[in-house]
């Protein structure tokens, strides 16, 4: 049975959010989700459209602004723990931006590559050794982690950040904090330049500081 109060509470924050179209477009993309959920067996966690996450639509703007500040040059980003891929499939980006998108899961990884016509975006099953192994001693402009970090303990994302820190060069990280500080976990190395929230989660965009 649909929960009449949950519907009306989305309804209101995506509207205040983004308008009415918004709401209009992401129960679309909520019905499509829900026939790709039956049909391939994934997570029901993917289902939920971005457009219903207002700090999702925030993120993907602030991925934008920044892909617009580096418009002369090739820019690499990296979403971990893509999902479905409907957060980096709906980012704006020119010729020059390629994304690459991890999933640990092969069954989302394989719906992520059917539904994607960019060249510019690939699809790849892993995590963080993955994402070593292709970008160890490279750079990456722009790197983001939304959806699943909060499960993880403190402890265990600050061990992961800094094995990659010192093997990668990432210029900005975009996480959606909700009981962690990534102040904390990420140094003196970055500081925070953006911070956003809603309700219980903050998007933050941190920028790699100069030597």
């Amino acid at each position: 049975m649909v929960n009449i109060k949950s519907v009306k509470d989305r309804y209101n924050e995506v509207t205040s959010y983004s308008g009415l179209w918004t709401f209009i477009k992401g129960s679309g993309r909520y019905i499509y989700n829900c026939y790709l959920y039956k049909k391939y067996g994934f997570h029901p966690w993917h289902i939920q459209p971005i457009e219903y996450a207002p700090y999702r639509l925030e993120i993907i703007k602030q991925i934008e602004n920044l892909i617009r500040h580096e418009k002369n040059k090739d820019i690499t980003l990296v979403d971990m723990g893509s999902g479905i891929g409907d957060l980096s499939r709906n980012v704006r980006f020119g010729k020059n931006v390629h994304i690459s998108c991890y999933d640990p899961d092969k069954k989302v990884i394989h719906v992520a590559k059917q539904l994607t016509k960019s060249g510019n975006i690939t699809f790849k099953v892993g995590s963080f050794d993955k994402l070593l192994n292709d970008y160890r001693k490279k750079e990456i402009h722009i790197f983001y982690a939304i959806g699943f970090l909060h499960l993880m303990k403190s402890k265990m994302i600050k061990k992961i950040f800094f094995r990659i820190l010192s093997e990668i060069n990432i210029s900005y990280i975009i996480i959606d904090e909700r009981n962690h500080d990534f102040r904390d976990i990420l140094g003196k190395k970055y500081s925070r330049v953006k911070h956003k929230k809603f309700n219980d989660i903050a998007v933050s965009v941190f920028k790699k500081n100069k030597n």
